[in-house]
């Protein structure tokens, strides 16, 4: 058992535990399939820590003594009921962490060369201008993500592989096509399609795939 302190407060021995069983940030993102959480063993964990047995599973699924609200809600699986994030998983993770700093490798002048296509682009009322690039930026939001998305194929057009411009242009299309309020078989139909884009695209682009499992686990959200 691990040991807790009378204040409820973990001991240094389950700190040191619960660090070990932490994702590294390397590895955040990482296209990894994940299985979800019993429900029912958790709640079991939850109740044998609130009596003091001290479950090993308590620190190692990193849980809080708590009363869960959702204990006694019938044909309830808290688990699955957590929606996909299209802020920080698409706008902030696939397209802004893993798409743009892909891209930009594809690229012979690499970063530089992004920054030079930004500030070239013709200024328009409607889209927003990077005079400066987007290099020398340290904190985005959502909306200067979904202004770089707008511009982005434009950006690559002509100065990379023609294959790049496809892998990109398909995650474009997923993302919008996430931002739907309701689905139709139609509209699945096109998030299997894009999707299947970046999973066909030869394993010269392997690297398109870390957004592969945002896009997959959006979209088994959306079919359920």
């Amino acid at each position: 058992m691990l040991p807790i302190t009378q204040s409820g407060a973990l001991s240094p021995a389950a700190r040191r535990i619960r660090v070990q069983n932490a994702v590294s940030p390397k590895q955040r993102g990482d296209p990894v399939h994940s299985i979800l959480r019993d429900p029912d063993k958790t709640l079991q964990t939850l109740a044998e820590q609130s009596r003091g047995h001290e479950p090993a599973e308590f620190v190692q699924h990193s849980l809080h003594p708590i009363n869960p609200f959702c204990k006694d809600l019938p044909h309830c699986n808290i688990f699955a009921c957590i929606t996909p994030d299209i802020l920080h998983q698409l706008h902030n993770g696939v397209f802004k962490d893993h798409i743009v700093s892909w891209a930009s490798d594809a690229m012979g002048g690499g970063q530089d060369e992004i920054d030079q296509c930004f500030c070239a682009m013709t200024p328009h009322t409607t889209l927003r201008h990077f005079e400066k690039g987007i290099s020398l930026t340290s904190q985005w939001t959502g909306t200067e993500h979904k202004n770089m998305e707008k511009v982005f194929l434009g950006v690559l057009a002509n100065a990379t592989d023609p294959k790049v411009v496809r892998v990109v242009c398909g995650i474009l299309d997923f993302i919008y096509y996430a931002h739907f309020e309701v689905h139709t078989d139609e509209s699945l139909a096109q998030l299997d399609a894009v999707t299947a884009l970046g999973l066909n695209s030869g394993p010269r682009f392997d690297r398109s795939c870390l957004g592969v499992a945002y896009k997959q686990s959006l979209l088994q959200q959306a079919k359920t």
